[in-house]
């Protein structure tokens, strides 16, 4: 798909579940963000089927601004799922996920522009884990620099933060995200690395939420990840022995 829209223009993509606290200041600031770096922009808002009056409030706020447009789904999908959607949804040049809970500041997406037009996936690098506990430090650093290496060779220092992708790579260039939670993450850069697409790490903040707990908090959550990439793990090397490569 081809569209008119010039390189390193960006679509953003906020999935939203139950933000009802978080959405107005996370998308205004993200917009701000947007125009105080000139960028060519859209934001797309993913209500995943909350609960709460996220839906509402999205096109409350969908009318405020004239770059921002709102896709419901009608069941609640997952954060890869609801990325997914956005990107068929997204028209810009290149997609990135900002979660409603840590808006970005201009100096928080700068980073990502630079590379635009030269590498296909752009992926921030947490300086800090802003609101960890000791232990979940510790099991994202195990995840990210221990275990996500030693089963995909990805030798990024961070695999489960902000991305930017140019959105060709999904569009025409032969990746599907598939995985509806977070592990989509990791499932999009071992695609990647496959079909010799081109990565580059940026240094990314993360700020402290805005408002509630991080779902990446909860120890189920945090199992089910790992569950997933063993999972994967398996799925790669079966493709392998049949002959058929996993999109």
């Amino acid at each position: 798909m081809t569209n008119n829209f010039p390189v390193g223009s960006l679509s953003v993509v906020m999935p939203v579940f139950n933000e009802e606290k978080n959405l107005e200041t996370a998308l205004a600031r993200t917009v701000e963000s947007l125009e105080a770096l000139g960028v060519v922009h859209e934001v797309v808002v993913v209500n995943d089927a909350s609960r709460d009056k996220t839906a509402v409030l999205a096109r409350q706020l969908a009318q405020r601004y004239r770059n921002v447009k709102v896709v419901d789904h009608q069941f609640n999908q997952g954060i890869g799922r609801a990325f997914r959607t956005g990107i068929e949804s997204a028209a810009m040049d290149y997609v990135i996920l900002i979660p409603a809970d840590n808006p970005p500041s201009p100096e928080d997406l700068r980073p990502f522009l630079g590379p635009m037009g030269q590498f296909d996936i752009i992926a921030g690098v947490r300086e800090r884990r802003e609101g960890y506990t000791p232990l979940l430090a510790f099991l994202s650093f195990t995840y990210n620099r221990v275990f996500i290496p030693l089963l995909f060779g990805l030798r990024l220092k961070d695999v489960n933060w902000i991305q930017a992708y140019r959105r060709r790579i999904f569009t025409e260039g032969g990746i599907r995200i598939e995985h509806p939670g977070i592990f989509f993450f990791v499932e999009v850069l071992v695609k990647a690395k496959r079909l010799g697409f081109s990565v580059i790490e940026v240094p990314s903040r993360m700020q402290k939420r805005l408002y509630g707990r991080p779902t990446i908090s909860r120890i189920p959550v945090i199992l089910k990840i790992f569950r997933d990439a063993v999972a994967f793990f398996f799925k790669l090397h079966f493709a392998q022995r049949t002959g058929v490569a996993p999109r």
